[in-house]
């Protein structure tokens, strides 16, 4: 096979490494290429999820710098790694050398036929329409879909300006997304970022909005 997955990630912080695993983790359940269930062996996308949330929990609880959750933590890191490298093989094999199916994988090609390899950067957040979504105290997000990247949204109906107060509503390949949860008549904020290959770019200013 003449092109492959690159499967190694580059030595980060764990939080940035959360980031990028969410980023495969949205363009491997949109991609329409990918198909469960896998076979006997590999992780189901909702494993994935489940040990990314773990992985997220142990990094947290491992700021203490407590030796012991620190160890955890890099247990969970190499076994959640390790599924994404051994569902990449798989991928390839199913490809059989189709580029656009590897590309939608959302792991980089350890070889891109006829150009050189560029450097990818942090991207900004789009420009962002906000309308009312098709259920009640539901919100409707549209932007222009970025190759190869997703749309992170987290909102809070807080403090716009305390950290802790924002909840994630998850990761989209887009260019749409309906976020729910909301309640009617109360007024939020919303904070969205682009996540790709590079990890997380940075937030856009908040966006306020009431649920009707």
């Amino acid at each position: 096979m003449d092109i492959r997955l690159r499967v190694s990630f580059p030595k980060t912080s764990t939080t940035k490494k959360i980031a990028r695993l969410k980023y495969l983790l949205a363009q491997i359940q949109g991609s329409p290429f990918i198909q469960e269930p896998f076979p006997p062996g590999y992780a189901s996308t909702a494993e994935l999820a489940d040990g990314i949330a773990a992985l997220e929990k142990a990094d947290i609880e491992a700021k203490t710098m407590d030796r012991v959750k620190i160890a955890y933590r890099n247990k969970l890191d190499d076994q959640i790694t390790n599924k994404f490298k051994k569902l990449a093989r798989h991928f390839e094999v199913v490809a059989d050398g189709n580029l656009e199916a590897l590309q939608s994988t959302g792991f980089p090609l350890a070889k891109a036929p006829g150009r050189r390899n560029t450097k990818i950067g942090l991207m900004d957040p789009p420009p962002l329409s906000l309308k009312k979504g098709s259920s009640a105290a539901s919100l409707l997000l549209a932007w222009k879909k970025i190759a190869g990247a997703c749309l992170e949204a987290h909102s809070t109906s807080g403090d716009p300006t305390v950290e802790e107060n924002w909840g994630s509503h998850g990761l989209f390949s887009g260019p749409r997304a309906e976020l729910t949860g909301f309640t009617l008549g109360q007024f939020y904020f919303l904070r969205v970022r682009i996540v790709n290959e590079a990890g997380a770019g940075v937030w856009s200013a908040p966006y306020q909005f009431l649920a009707t």
